[in-house]
C-alpha cells in the first residue's frame, strides 16, 4: 500500500496529467532512491558536490571543458529561471549579485513575447527582474479555432529600451506551436542588441537533445527541469548555457551566503539523486519509450472509439513541437459532458484520475500518457467512457 494512503488516508492518484510539480514531478527509479539514501549518511562539502556533478551533468548532455557551455544544478526550473535573470542584471559584478533583488538604477527589463510569458515570468521576476511583455495583435489559431493575442519578432523589438537587459522565452503546451516564435529569430534579434535569451525549458524533454538544440539555435541560458521527464527529485533542475552567465549564476546560488539563490537550496541527495536519475535516462532507447506512449493512446482511442458525440484527436508532434503523443479528447458541445463535470467525477472515483489542464473555455479533456503505469491506460480509457457516456 502507497504510503500516502498508509499514514496520510490520501487516495491513489492515477497520473493521466503528466510530469506536474504539484503531482510530485515524476517517480524515482529504485537506484535513485538507493543512491539518495546513501547521501543522506555522511557529509560533504556542498560546493565542491555542486560543481562535481554539474560537470558529470554537462558531460553526459555533450557540454564538456571547451564547448562554451556550462551546467548549474538547481532547486528546479524556476530556480534556474531566477539565477538566468539574476546572471542577466549582474554580470560579473559581485558588489550588484549582494544586492539583488534589488536592482534599482541598472538595467533590469526582461522582454517576452505576449504567447511566450503568463505565469512563470514571476520566476524570472524573483530575481529583481521586471517584466516587459511585447506588443500584441490578434492572430488566427488553427488548434483552437478562434483568434489569440500574440507577439510578432518586430513587436518584441519594439519593447526593447534602454532598461532592457535581455529577451525572455517560456516554451509552453499552454500555447499552440504555432503561435510560439522560434527561438532562432528570438536569438538573431537578441544578438543584434547585445542581450542574452534567457529560455525556460522546463518540460522540453524527451527528445534529451532538445538542450542541445536550443544552445545551438542561439539561446544563452536554457532552464530545464531535473524532476520531470529526467526522473530526478521534484526540487532540481538544470541551468544551461553560456559558461560566463552560468558561472555567475551560480555565485548567487545556494550554498552561497548573502546571495539571493540562498533561498533555494539543493540539498546534497538531491544532488546525488539528479547525476543518477540523469545516467539512468541517457541509457534508454527514447524511440522505445515514445513507442510505448504511441500504445497507450491507441488503448484509449479503442476505448472511446464508438462513444456517441466523442472525437478522439492524438496530437504528436505537442504543441512546442517536441515528438510526444498526446490526446484530446473532444466533447459534444451540445451534449451533457462537458471539461468540468467529466474531469470531476474522474477525479470523484475509487482512483483519483488527474487530466492534463486545458486551454481556457475549450470544449476538449487533455490526457497525457507519459506518467501511467502498467494497465492504467486502459482504466483511463474506461473511465472516460463511462462517465462520458452517463452523461450523454
Amino acid at each position: 500500500m502507497s504510503i500516502y494512503r498508509e499514514r496520510y488516508g490520501l487516495r491513489p492518484i492515477v497520473n493521466a496529467a503528466g510530469n506536474y510539480t504539484a503531482l510530485g514531478g515524476s517517480l524515482s527509479a529504485p537506484e535513485v532512491v538507493e543512491a539518495m539514501g546513501r547521501a543522506a549518511a555522511d557529509w560533504v562539502s556542498l560546493p565542491d558536490l555542486q560543481r562535481l556533478v554539474a560537470e558529470e551533468i554537462g558531460g553526459l548532455l555533450g557540454f564538456t571543458a571547451g564547448s562554451g557551455s556550462a551546467v548549474q544544478v538547481t532547486a528546479g526550473a524556476g530556480a534556474a529561471n531566477m539565477l538566468a535573470a539574476a546572471a542577466a542584471i549582474a554580470g560579473g559584478d559581485r558588489q550588484l549579485m549582494a544586492r539583488l533583488p534589488d536592482s534599482s538604477g541598472h538595467r533590469n527589463e526582461i522582454v517576452f513575447p505576449a504567447q511566450m510569458a503568463g505565469t512563470w515570468t514571476k520566476t524570472f521576476e524573483m530575481s529583481g527582474a521586471r517584466v516587459v511583455v511585447a506588443p500584441t495583435e490578434a492572430v488566427y489559431d488553427r488548434g483552437l479555432g478562434g483568434r489569440v493575442l500574440a507577439s510578432t519578432v518586430d513587436a518584441v523589438e519594439s519593447a526593447i529600451g534602454e532598461q532592457t537587459c535581455a529577451i525572455g522565452a517560456i516554451l509552453t503546451w499552454e500555447m499552440p506551436g504555432q503561435m510560439l516564435l522560434s527561438i532562432r529569430a528570438l536569438a538573431e534579434l537578441a544578438e543584434a542588441h547585445g542581450l542574452p535569451l534567457l529560455v525556460d525549458a522546463a518540460a522540453e524533454i524527451p527528445p534529451i537533445g532538445r538542450i542541445a538544440e536550443l544552445r545551438s539555435d542561439g539561446a544563452t541560458l536554457v532552464s530545464v527541469s531535473g524532476g520531470k521527464a529526467l526522473g530526478g527529485p521534484n526540487a532540481t533542475g538544470l541551468l544551461v548555457g553560456a559558461t560566463a552567465y552560468v558561472r555567475s549564476a551560480g555565485m548567487m546560488a545556494a550554498p552561497a551566503e548573502g546571495m539571493l539563490g540562498r533561498v533555494a537550496k539543493v540539498a546534497r541527495e538531491q544532488l546525488v539523486g539528479l547525476q543518477v536519475a540523469a545516467e539512468i535516462y541517457m541509457q534508454k532507447d527514447e524511440s522505445v519509450l515514445l513507442s510505448a506512449w504511441s500504445d497507450r493512446c491507441a488503448q484509449i482511442e479503442r476505448a472511446l472509439g464508438d462513444v456517441p458525440g466523442v472525437r478522439v484527436e492524438r496530437v504528436c508532434p505537442d504543441e512546442t513541437g517536441l515528438p510526444v503523443p498526446r490526446l484530446r479528447v473532444h466533447l459534444d458541445p451540445d451534449g451533457s459532458a462537458n471539461v468540468e463535470s467529466v474531469t470531476a467525477a474522474l477525479r470523484a472515483g475509487e482512483a483519483d484520475i488527474r487530466l492534463r489542464g486545458g486551454y481556457p473555455g475549450a470544449t476538449f479533456l487533455n490526457v497525457d500518457v507519459a506518467c501511467l503505469r502498467d494497465g492504467e491506460a486502459e482504466l483511463v480509457g474506461r473511465r472516460l467512457r463511462e462517465e462520458i457516456g452517463t452523461a450523454s
